[in-house]
């Protein structure tokens, strides 16, 4: 039902459900030493995934949750995790600001639809501190600056659209990327993302694309877990993550879309834990010598600046970074990639997306990730996970690819 007073939707009233999914003698507290001893009589594989699941994706488990089988285990951990995430949107203040936007709305109207007005609003709230300390509830509580990264962005996200009423909502995940859709009634899709960004009176502001239904191609239904799905653009759109034209001149991208009742995948946040070990792990030695991410990214802007057809002042650059979050992450991605395998230097005119950039035909030489060694380790992503390291000392044993294989874990990415 639509409602004309509040921009055509009618937001629903405040009521997450934070019952647990799992039977009530499951919910019961247990002494820690009796929880401990428990794990001991677990597999390697069980005892791990248990262990990190306690301390950094729920608000603590219960020793009956040891008892049950491994799929009986993988379903409640899930839906502890959900929980969680959940609690978080309640306990930050989030579900209060996202319940005003209709209200806002109806009393001084902006003509935004609200579901761009949630996107931005979580856009604003992205802003932060970043490395590791910005992708799980529980991480998030111990950094008080922290900000969000794409996964934690898009659950938030997911929360707030169902909070304003919209209906067939996903988290949804391209290839190192987290995004949110919504199937439409026409039977398109809209894509959003809350944690690229771009500026409008200077303002931060996220991502939302509609996407037809004669775009929207490859879908392949997995029972219980959701669907893939690959979307066509005509155009290239690097914050959406179309980015190189095929044979006929269009821009294609592979998704899974989770079923509605997941707003971050377990198996995602786990494969997400199980990389802290390597930046963590680090030495000076020359084999394993760390790459200086932040002396990377200087040496990017100075050689923007070089390379611009335009000047570009220092607000210039700050517009630039802080609306290209997301496409920053993947060029230093790609350029970690190149500082340990080799392959091709990365271009950042090839991921940066702003009307102020315009490169000149002659570039000069591209900065060469691998002459960025951090022989201290000072780079702010090692310093959060040296002390994640220490702080969760199960995250240094921690081994994703043995627990998944093992505990039959499913993963979207497998379907992209």
């Amino acid at each position: 039902m639509t409602n004309p007073e509040t921009n055509g939707y009618t937001p629903k009233e405040e009521k997450i459900d934070l019952e647990p999914h799992v039977n009530q003698s499951i919910e019961k507290s247990y002494p820690k030493a009796e929880f401990e001893s428990a794990l001991e009589k677990q597999t390697p594989e069980r005892r791990a995934l248990l262990t990190v699941a306690n301390s950094l994706l729920s608000e603590g488990l219960a020793v009956e949750m040891t008892k049950l089988d491994d799929q009986q285990l993988v379903e409640q951990l899930q839906a502890k995790f959900q929980e969680n995430i959940k609690s978080h949107y309640l306990q930050t203040g989030l579900a209060d600001k996202i319940r005003e936007l209709p209200i806002r709305e109806n009393l001084d109207p902006t003509g935004i639809p609200l579901d761009e007005q949630a996107v931005n609003l979580i856009a604003e709230e992205s802003q932060g501190t970043h490395g590791w300390v910005d992708m799980l509830p529980n991480l998030r509580k111990e950094a008080q600056q922290a900000g969000l990264n794409c996964t934690m962005g898009s659950a938030l996200l997911h929360l707030a659209l169902e909070n304003l009423g919209f209906d067939k909502v996903r988290t949804t995940i391209r290839s190192g990327h987290s995004i949110v859709t919504r199937e439409t009634d026409d039977r398109g899709l809209v894509l959003y993302d809350a944690t690229s960004l771009s500026t409008k009176n200077d303002k931060f502001v996220g991502y939302s694309r509609k996407f037809e239904a004669d775009q929207i191609k490859r879908k392949q239904d997995v029972t219980g877990k959701g669907f893939g799905f690959e979307l066509i653009s005509d155009t290239k759109d690097k914050i959406g993550g179309f980015k190189e034209a095929g044979e006929d001149g269009q821009y294609r991208q592979s998704f899974f879309a989770y079923e509605p009742e997941v707003k971050m995948d377990l198996a995602i946040a786990l494969e997400n834990l199980s990389e802290i070990k390597d930046d963590a792990a680090k030495d000076e030695s020359e084999q394993t010598t760390p790459f200086n991410i932040d002396s990377y990214r200087e040496a990017l802007v100075a050689f923007i600046r070089e390379n611009n057809t335009n000047n570009l002042s220092d607000e210039n650059i700050a517009e630039i970074r802080n609306s290209n979050r997301q496409q920053i992450e993947e060029l230093t991605q790609e350029a970690s990639s190149f500082y340990e395998n080799g392959g091709q230097i990365p271009n950042p005119y090839d991921f940066l997306s702003s009307p102020l950039l315009q490169a000149k035909q002659e570039l000069t030489q591209l900065p060469d990730p691998k002459d960025f060694k951090d022989f201290t380790g000072s780079s702010e992503r090692y310093k959060q996970a040296r002390e994640l390291y220490e702080k969760y000392p199960e995250l240094r044993t921690f081994d994703y690819k043995a627990v998944k294989s093992k505990l039959a874990l499913f993963n979207g990415n497998d379907y992209l």
